[in-house]
């Protein structure tokens, strides 16, 4: 999970304060990333089983499930650092449409990261990790409307493409492009998304998709 100590010096800078209420916002974090920078081996799955109860006071058991792709294994801790720097890029046009457009040097620039060609592969390696994550939430998101726990199967990336400028001569930058999902799309539209992008929080429990509209 992304948090305070995890964002970026850069990115804490420019962050107010948090602002949130308790109808917003369940207090209950889960991750979608592994907490180390290498992958270890044979852990390509996170899951989590947390006892609560339902509306009706009975206990339940909530599950958060993160699968991550064959080849490229689960998120590592440095990619929330790359999709807190999209949030950012994305939030400056105000969440308009799913597809973020920005140069890997202003995203460079903003992580903190030299433009050089090994930020180059990270960035590409980090793509692919979210592009590949799969995510489970059984009984996690509380449906403020319909007054019940719901289950969600969604992702966090739906697709990206990054160029790779072969020319020096070029007379214009080339803008890359990442496409959230839908299910990220809404949640980030919703009333919590400043809160998320203040506290460099990606994923919570809170409302879901289904009560955007």
């Amino acid at each position: 999970m992304l948090n305070q100590k995890t964002a970026p010096a850069r990115l804490q800078e420019e962050a107010p304060p948090p602002v949130i209420t308790k109808e917003e916002m369940n207090l209950v974090e889960f991750p979608f990333s592994l907490p180390t920078n290498r992958h270890p081996k044979n852990r390509d799955i996170i899951h989590i089983t947390i006892e609560g109860m339902d509306s009706q006071q009975r206990p339940i058991d909530r599950e958060w499930i993160v699968t991550g792709s064959r080849k490229y294994g689960l998120p590592l801790a440095t990619d929330e650092e790359v999709l807190l720097g999209l949030f950012h890029l994305w939030q400056r046009d105000r969440f308009k449409e799913r597809s973020v457009w920005f140069t890997q040097y202003s995203l460079f620039k903003l992580l903190g990261w030299a433009p050089d060609m090994r930020s180059y592969r990270r960035l590409e390696q980090a793509m692919d990790r979210l592009l590949g994550l799969s995510i489970k939430s059984h009984q996690t998101f509380w449906d403020n409307k319909e007054k019940c726990h719901v289950t969600d199967g969604f992702g966090l990336v739906d697709s990206y493409r990054l160029w790779r400028r072969d020319s020096k001569s070029a007379d214009h930058p080339f803008l890359s492009r990442v496409t959230f999902s839908e299910f990220l799309s809404c949640v980030l539209s919703s009333g919590v998304k400043a809160h998320l992008l203040r506290a460099g929080v990606v994923m919570q429990p809170f409302r879901t998709p289904g009560s955007c509209a």
